[in-house]
Protein backbone atom coordinates (compact mmCIF):
# COMPACT_ATOMS: atom_id res chain seq x y z
CA UNK A 1 0.00 0.00 0.00
CA UNK A 2 1.34 3.36 -1.02
CA UNK A 3 2.03 6.44 1.53
CA UNK A 4 -0.82 8.16 0.35
CA UNK A 5 -3.17 4.77 1.05
CA UNK A 6 -1.72 4.62 4.46
CA UNK A 7 -2.66 7.90 5.26
CA UNK A 8 -6.15 7.99 3.90
CA UNK A 9 -6.34 5.05 5.88
CA UNK A 10 -5.38 6.81 8.91
CA UNK A 11 -7.30 9.68 8.48
CA UNK A 12 -10.24 7.65 8.01
CA UNK A 13 -9.53 5.78 10.94
CA UNK A 14 -9.11 8.53 13.29
CA UNK A 15 -12.20 9.82 12.06
CA UNK A 16 -14.16 6.70 13.03
CA UNK A 17 -12.88 6.67 16.68
CA UNK A 18 -13.56 10.45 16.95
CA UNK A 19 -17.04 9.64 15.96
CA UNK A 20 -17.39 7.03 17.91
CA UNK A 21 -16.15 8.88 20.93
CA UNK A 22 -18.43 11.58 20.61
CA UNK A 23 -21.11 9.23 20.52
CA UNK A 24 -19.87 7.42 23.31
CA UNK A 25 -20.02 10.88 25.10
CA UNK A 26 -23.13 11.83 24.08
CA UNK A 27 -24.74 8.78 25.29
CA UNK A 28 -22.67 9.04 28.74
CA UNK A 29 -24.33 12.30 29.06
CA UNK A 30 -28.08 11.43 28.24
CA UNK A 31 -27.84 8.90 31.13
CA UNK A 32 -26.40 11.37 33.47
CA UNK A 33 -28.86 13.87 32.68
CA UNK A 34 -31.92 11.44 32.83
CA UNK A 35 -30.37 10.50 36.16
CA UNK A 36 -30.42 13.91 37.27
CA UNK A 37 -33.88 14.57 36.12
CA UNK A 38 -34.85 11.76 37.83
CA UNK A 39 -33.11 12.93 41.38
CA UNK A 40 -34.30 16.05 40.77
CA UNK A 41 -37.99 15.22 40.80
CA UNK A 42 -37.66 12.40 43.97
CA UNK A 43 -36.03 15.75 45.54
CA UNK A 44 -38.90 17.99 44.63
CA UNK A 45 -41.34 15.27 45.31
CA UNK A 46 -39.99 14.99 49.00
CA UNK A 47 -39.49 18.46 49.19
CA UNK A 48 -43.04 20.01 48.48
CA UNK A 49 -44.28 22.38 50.01
CA UNK A 50 -47.75 22.13 52.64
CA UNK A 51 -50.01 24.56 50.67
CA UNK A 52 -51.78 21.83 48.99
CA UNK A 53 -52.72 20.12 52.56
CA UNK A 54 -56.03 20.55 53.97
CA UNK A 55 -56.55 21.60 58.00
CA UNK A 56 -58.61 19.17 60.90
CA UNK A 57 -58.79 20.32 64.18
CA UNK A 58 -59.45 17.84 66.93
CA UNK A 59 -60.27 18.76 70.38
CA UNK A 60 -60.04 16.02 73.28
CA UNK A 61 -60.32 17.56 76.92
CA UNK A 62 -58.73 20.02 77.22
CA UNK A 63 -55.99 19.67 73.95
CA UNK A 64 -56.62 21.12 70.29
CA UNK A 65 -55.29 19.16 67.96
CA UNK A 66 -54.01 20.02 64.29
CA UNK A 67 -53.67 17.83 61.56
CA UNK A 68 -52.39 18.45 58.29
CA UNK A 69 -53.54 16.32 55.55
CA UNK A 70 -53.58 15.66 51.78
CA UNK A 71 -57.34 15.17 50.77
CA UNK A 72 -56.74 12.57 48.01
CA UNK A 73 -55.79 10.24 49.97
CA UNK A 74 -57.90 11.07 53.28
CA UNK A 75 -61.16 10.03 54.88
CA UNK A 76 -62.23 12.51 57.73
CA UNK A 77 -63.54 10.20 60.51
CA UNK A 78 -63.55 12.45 64.14
CA UNK A 79 -65.27 10.40 66.58
CA UNK A 80 -64.15 8.88 69.61
CA UNK A 81 -63.00 5.71 70.73
CA UNK A 82 -61.29 4.14 73.05
CA UNK A 83 -57.35 3.58 72.58
CA UNK A 84 -56.39 -0.70 73.08
CA UNK A 85 -52.78 0.76 74.37
CA UNK A 86 -54.16 2.50 77.39
CA UNK A 87 -57.67 1.52 77.95
CA UNK A 88 -58.58 5.36 77.49
CA UNK A 89 -60.96 7.17 75.20
CA UNK A 90 -59.26 8.93 72.19
CA UNK A 91 -60.34 10.59 69.09
CA UNK A 92 -60.16 8.78 65.85
CA UNK A 93 -59.39 11.85 63.40
CA UNK A 94 -58.63 10.51 60.05
CA UNK A 95 -57.37 7.30 58.09
CA UNK A 96 -55.30 8.22 55.27
CA UNK A 97 -52.23 7.19 53.20
CA UNK A 98 -48.62 8.10 54.94
CA UNK A 99 -46.64 7.12 52.02
CA UNK A 100 -49.59 8.57 48.93
CA UNK A 101 -50.66 5.32 47.63
CA UNK A 102 -54.71 5.31 47.97
CA UNK A 103 -54.27 1.42 48.94
CA UNK A 104 -51.89 1.86 51.95
CA UNK A 105 -54.67 3.60 54.43
CA UNK A 106 -53.19 4.35 58.09
CA UNK A 107 -56.05 5.23 61.22
CA UNK A 108 -54.55 8.15 62.89
CA UNK A 109 -55.56 9.14 66.49
CA UNK A 110 -55.20 12.23 69.11
CA UNK A 111 -55.20 11.39 72.64
CA UNK A 112 -54.59 13.17 75.67
CA UNK A 113 -54.78 10.38 77.78
CA UNK A 114 -53.73 8.69 80.11
CA UNK A 115 -52.18 11.81 82.03
CA UNK A 116 -52.75 14.75 79.98
CA UNK A 117 -50.17 13.93 77.56
CA UNK A 118 -50.96 15.20 73.74
CA UNK A 119 -49.97 12.94 71.45
CA UNK A 120 -51.07 10.99 68.36
CA UNK A 121 -51.14 6.99 68.31
CA UNK A 122 -50.85 5.83 64.51
CA UNK A 123 -51.79 2.58 62.21
CA UNK A 124 -52.74 -0.76 64.02
CA UNK A 125 -49.62 -0.77 66.45
CA UNK A 126 -51.10 2.38 67.92
CA UNK A 127 -47.31 4.14 67.21
CA UNK A 128 -47.09 6.85 69.55
CA UNK A 129 -45.38 10.37 68.61
CA UNK A 130 -45.60 13.34 71.46
CA UNK A 131 -47.39 16.54 69.89
CA UNK A 132 -50.15 18.44 69.38
CA UNK A 133 -49.63 19.30 65.61
CA UNK A 134 -49.03 16.21 63.13
CA UNK A 135 -48.42 16.98 59.07
CA UNK A 136 -49.01 14.31 56.86
CA UNK A 137 -47.91 15.30 53.00
CA UNK A 138 -48.50 11.56 51.70
CA UNK A 139 -44.96 11.72 50.82
CA UNK A 140 -43.52 8.57 53.31
CA UNK A 141 -42.83 11.16 56.33
CA UNK A 142 -44.66 12.87 58.80
CA UNK A 143 -43.92 15.93 61.11
CA UNK A 144 -44.76 16.80 64.43
CA UNK A 145 -44.80 19.73 66.53
CA UNK A 146 -46.02 20.54 70.36
CA UNK A 147 -44.91 20.64 73.48
CA UNK A 148 -45.68 18.09 75.14
CA UNK A 149 -42.84 16.35 77.93
CA UNK A 150 -40.71 18.80 75.95
CA UNK A 151 -38.69 21.67 77.05
CA UNK A 152 -39.94 23.62 74.26
CA UNK A 153 -41.97 23.48 71.12
CA UNK A 154 -40.03 20.47 69.43
CA UNK A 155 -40.44 20.04 65.74
CA UNK A 156 -39.44 16.76 64.37
CA UNK A 157 -39.65 14.51 60.97
CA UNK A 158 -39.76 11.06 61.02
CA UNK A 159 -39.74 8.58 57.68
CA UNK A 160 -42.37 5.62 58.22
CA UNK A 161 -41.04 2.70 57.49
CA UNK A 162 -42.74 -0.89 57.99
CA UNK A 163 -45.01 0.59 60.47
CA UNK A 164 -42.67 1.78 62.38
CA UNK A 165 -41.00 5.63 62.96
CA UNK A 166 -38.04 6.32 62.54
CA UNK A 167 -37.15 10.09 63.56
CA UNK A 168 -34.55 11.66 60.49
CA UNK A 169 -31.68 13.41 62.73
CA UNK A 170 -31.40 17.43 62.83
CA UNK A 171 -28.19 18.69 63.75
CA UNK A 172 -30.11 21.14 66.53
CA UNK A 173 -33.67 21.34 67.06
CA UNK A 174 -34.88 25.05 66.27
CA UNK A 175 -36.32 27.14 69.61
CA UNK A 176 -36.91 30.46 68.60
CA UNK A 177 -38.33 31.76 71.71
CA UNK A 178 -38.34 35.14 72.64
CA UNK A 179 -38.05 35.43 76.13
CA UNK A 180 -35.95 36.66 79.47
CA UNK A 181 -33.59 35.44 82.10
CA UNK A 182 -34.98 34.44 85.69
CA UNK A 183 -31.84 34.83 87.45
CA UNK A 184 -28.65 36.06 86.46
CA UNK A 185 -26.53 33.77 83.55
CA UNK A 186 -23.77 33.61 81.84
CA UNK A 187 -23.41 32.23 78.20
CA UNK A 188 -20.05 30.58 76.72
CA UNK A 189 -18.64 30.32 73.82
CA UNK A 190 -18.61 26.34 73.82
CA UNK A 191 -20.15 23.50 75.01
CA UNK A 192 -17.62 22.64 77.48
CA UNK A 193 -18.47 25.85 79.38
CA UNK A 194 -15.10 27.10 80.02
CA UNK A 195 -15.09 30.52 78.41
CA UNK A 196 -17.60 33.37 79.22
CA UNK A 197 -18.92 35.50 76.23
CA UNK A 198 -20.92 37.47 78.23
CA UNK A 199 -22.76 37.93 81.95
CA UNK A 200 -26.58 38.72 81.71
CA UNK A 201 -28.67 39.66 84.62
CA UNK A 202 -32.06 38.92 85.99
CA UNK A 203 -34.81 40.08 83.47
CA UNK A 204 -32.54 40.59 80.78
CA UNK A 205 -34.46 39.75 77.57
CA UNK A 206 -32.72 37.00 75.26
CA UNK A 207 -33.71 34.98 72.37
CA UNK A 208 -33.46 31.35 72.37
CA UNK A 209 -32.09 30.50 68.87
CA UNK A 210 -31.65 26.88 69.19
CA UNK A 211 -31.00 23.38 71.38
CA UNK A 212 -29.21 20.08 71.17
CA UNK A 213 -29.45 17.39 74.51
CA UNK A 214 -29.13 20.46 77.15
CA UNK A 215 -27.46 22.89 75.51
CA UNK A 216 -29.27 26.25 74.24
CA UNK A 217 -28.02 29.14 72.09
CA UNK A 218 -29.08 32.26 73.37
CA UNK A 219 -28.55 35.45 71.10
CA UNK A 220 -28.35 39.05 73.23
CA UNK A 221 -30.24 42.05 71.78
CA UNK A 222 -26.92 43.38 71.11
CA UNK A 223 -26.15 39.98 68.46
CA UNK A 224 -23.88 38.59 71.06
CA UNK A 225 -24.37 34.81 71.10
CA UNK A 226 -23.27 31.87 73.30
CA UNK A 227 -24.01 28.56 75.33
CA UNK A 228 -26.31 27.84 78.46
CA UNK A 229 -26.82 24.76 80.15
CA UNK A 230 -29.87 23.82 81.37
CA UNK A 231 -30.39 20.28 82.37
CA UNK A 232 -33.00 18.03 80.52
CA UNK A 233 -36.12 17.70 82.96
CA UNK A 234 -35.27 20.75 84.68
CA UNK A 235 -38.80 22.93 85.79
CA UNK A 236 -39.78 26.17 85.95
CA UNK A 237 -38.90 27.09 89.33
CA UNK A 238 -34.86 25.78 88.21
CA UNK A 239 -34.67 26.82 84.85
CA UNK A 240 -32.15 29.98 84.05
CA UNK A 241 -34.74 31.16 80.96
CA UNK A 242 -38.52 31.82 81.49
CA UNK A 243 -40.52 29.33 79.52
CA UNK A 244 -37.40 26.94 78.80
CA UNK A 245 -38.56 23.92 81.36
CA UNK A 246 -40.05 20.82 81.23
CA UNK A 247 -43.57 20.45 80.42
CA UNK A 248 -44.94 17.03 81.70
CA UNK A 249 -45.11 14.78 84.51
Amino acid sequence: MSACGLMVWDLQTFHFFILLSIQTLLTMFKKLLLGLVLFLAVQLVNAQSFDNLKVLVVEHYSAKFTIRYNPAVTKIINKKEIDKTTDDECILAIETSISGNASEKTQIRASMAPSDDPHFSIGPEFEWLNGEELIIPGNGYVYTAGRGNEMFDVHRKFLYQNGKFVEVKQPFYYVGMSTETVKAVALYSDTDYKSVVASLPAGYKVEVVINKGEHYLVKTPGGLVGWVKIPEGSMSDTSPLKGIYYLGD
